[in-house]
C-alpha cells in the first residue's frame, strides 16, 4: 500500500511537471536548450522575502478499504469487496488443487482456474441468497450445535495430521472450515424442512429412467468398483523413498492375503483422505478417469484378486476389483437411486428458488456492482 502511494505522488508531479503547471505564471515551462541539449531549470515561485517555494504536489487519495466498499445490501448485512474476494481466491485455490489431482492422475487439463464474468456475478448472488438462509433459518429455529460440527470434522478427518494436511490443502483455517461446514448444514436442514413435499415414487423413478433412456442419457463408459489403499509419495522424492512406501505396500498387502478385510486396513492404513469414511471404496468409475498404469490393472485383474503395488505419479496404490461394467446402458436397477436423487434435487431446486424470491424482496436484497466489471 505505501509503495502505491508514494507511486501515485511521484506520478502526480510528473504529470505537474508535464503540463507546466508546477512553472511561474510569468513563465511557461522550460524546454530543452538546442544549443546544449539540457533543460533549463524550471522557474519556481517566490515568496515574500525572496525565499523560492518548490510546487506543492496534492497529496493522493488513499482507496477505501475492501471491508468498507459493499458489493450487495439486504436489511441485516452485506457482502462486502473484502468478503467477496476472499470467497473468490478460495474457489481459485480449489480449482488449482483439482487441476493438480486431474494433471497427476489422468495428465488431462481441468476446469480453468479463473472465474468467467458469469461465474463471479452468480457467486455473488449465491452469497446473497446463503445469507438469506441463514437469517431465515435462524428466525425458524434452524441450527447446528458445535458438537455436531466436531461430529462432521472427525468423521471426515480421521486423526490431526489428516485434519492439518487438509487445512493445508485448501489453504484455510480451523475457524473458517467449521463456518463453513456450519453453514453447509444449515442450509441443507433448511431445504429439507421447506420442502417435505420432495419426494420420488417408484413409478416416477421408472417414467424419468424411461425418458432418460429414450434420450441416450443413460449410456454409459466401461467402469469399475474397486477397494485402494494409497501410499503417497512426494513427486521429487528420491528412490529410496518410494522404495520405502513400496516394502510398507507389500507388508499391508500381506496382511490382507493373510485373512484381514479389504476395507478394515484401509481404513487404517491408507492416505487417501476419503479412506477413513469409505475404506477406500471407489463405486462406478468411468474408463479415462483414472492413471494409465491403474486403470490397466482395474480393467485386466480378475475380480476379486488383490494386486501388486502400482507405482503412479503421487505415489503407490494396491486395488482389489469388486465388479467390472462394459460400455452400455445402465440398468434400471443401477440408476434408480441416481435418477430419484435427480428428482428430488430438482423440486428441492424449485422450492428454493421461490423462497429465495421472496426472500430477496422481504429484505430488500439488492447487487450494487457487477463483479465482473472490477
Amino acid at each position: 500500500m505505501r509503495f502505491r502511494i508514494w507511486h501515485c505522488r511521484l506520478l502526480s508531479a510528473a504529470i505537474l511537471a508535464g503540463t507546466g503547471l508546477g512553472c511561474s505564471p510569468s513563465e511557461p515551462a522550460s524546454v530543452a536548450d538546442p544549443a546544449n541539449g539540457k533543460a533549463p531549470a524550471t522557474a519556481v515561485p517566490e515568496q515574500a522575502g525572496g525565499t523560492a517555494q518548490a510546487p506543492q504536489v496534492p497529496p493522493a487519495e488513499k482507496p477505501a478499504p475492501a471491508s468498507t466498499i459493499e458489493y450487495a445490501r439486504f436489511d441485516g448485512g452485506s457482502i462486502s469487496k473484502a468478503m467477496f474476494d476472499k470467497e473468490v481466491k478460495f474457489v481459485q485455490r480449489q480449482r488449482q488443487a483439482k487441476a493438480f489431482m486431474v494433471q497427476q492422475t489422468v495428465g488431462k487439463a481441468a476446469t480453468p482456474i479463473a472465474l468467467t464474468g458469469e461465474e463471479l456475478r452468480s457467486m455473488l448472488q449465491s452469497m446473497v441468497d446463503l445469507r438469506l438462509t441463514l437469517i431465515v433459518a435462524k428466525r425458524d429455529g434452524i441450527e447446528v450445535s458445535m458438537e455436531e460440527i466436531e461430529a462432521i470434522v472427525n468423521r471426515d478427518l480421521k486423526d490431526d495430521q489428516s485434519f492439518r494436511d487438509y487445512l493445508n490443502w485448501q489453504q484455510i483455517t480451523e475457524a473458517d472450515l467449521r463456518r463453513r461446514i456450519r453453514e453447509r448444514e444449515i442450509s441443507r436442514r433448511f431445504i429439507e424442512v421447506r420442502s417435505p413435499e420432495c419426494a420420488a415414487t417408484p413409478a416416477e423413478v421408472e417414467a424419468e429412467y424411461a425418458r432418460l433412456e429414450a434420450e441416450g442419457k443413460m449410456e454409459e463408459k466401461a467402469s469399475v468398483d474397486f477397494w485402494q489403499i494409497l501410499l503417497k509419495v512426494k513427486v521429487w522424492a528420491a528412490e529410496p523413498e518410494w522404495d520405502a512406501a513400496r516394502t510398507k505396500l507389500e507388508a499391508i498387502r500381506a496382511r490382507i492375503l493373510a485373512g484381514e478385510e479389504f476395507g478394515t486396513v484401509a481404513r487404517e492404513a491408507s492416505e487417501d483422505p476419503g479412506a477413513a469414511k469409505n475404506g477406500g471404496y471407489q463405486a462406478g468409475i468411468p474408463r479415462g478417469m483414472m492413471p494409465p498404469e491403474m486403470e490397466a490393472a482395474l480393467f485386466e485383474l480378475p475380480v476379486g484378486e488383490i494386486s501388486e503395488p502400482i507405482r503412479v505419479s503421487y505415489g503407490w496404490h494396491l486395488i482389489r476389483v469388486k465388479d467390472r461394467r462394459e460400455t452400455g446402458t445402465r440398468p434400471l436397477e443401477r440408476a434408480a437411486g441416481a435418477v430419484a436423487e435427480s428428482l428430488v434435487g430438482k423440486c428441492r431446486g424449485e422450492v428454493v428458488a421461490k423462497i429465495m424470491e421472496q426472500a430477496r424482496k422481504d429484505f430488500h436484497a439488492e447487487i450494487l456492482v457487477n463483479p465482473a466489471a472490477k
